[in-house]
């Protein structure tokens, strides 16, 4: 993730930098940002927990103002408590899919960095 970033700053500085000079590599680092801003298919896990979050969410949302106008639109120390598990479970189930994501975009890059590095040894040899 560090060197995305890196890629991406480095590649900002010398776009709008103009004490600087340009490169004869720009081509290379515009391609490394289009590359850094692909789409990634989402996989079986991510798909199945945003149909579990926002059923969580709407079931969640509607059972909490059952209660609430049945009980006369009165609030209670469990109405609160409800509500605030509510909101914490919601944002586990956001915290997950952002780890998730986070995790196979990881995986991509380190599959990358491999290729580069096995082809840095074989040049060296």
């Amino acid at each position: 993730m560090y060197t995305l970033n890196y890629q991406l700053f480095d590649t900002v500085l010398i776009l709008f930098n103009r004490r600087r000079k340009i490169p004869p590599n720009l081509n290379t680092h515009i391609q490394r940002l289009g590359n850094m801003l692909k789409y990634r298919k989402p996989n079986m896990f991510e798909r199945v927990l945003l149909v579990v979050g926002i059923l969580v969410m709407l079931v969640g949302f509607y059972l909490i103002n059952k209660v609430f106008v049945d009980n006369n639109s009165e609030l209670s120390w469990q109405f609160l408590q409800t509500v605030f598990l509510w909101l914490m479970l919601v944002i586990f189930i956001i915290i997950i899919a952002i780890s998730e994501d986070i995790k196979q975009t990881m995986m991509e890059n380190h599959s990358k960095q491999l290729e580069l590095l096995r082809e840095d040894l074989k040049r060296r040899r």
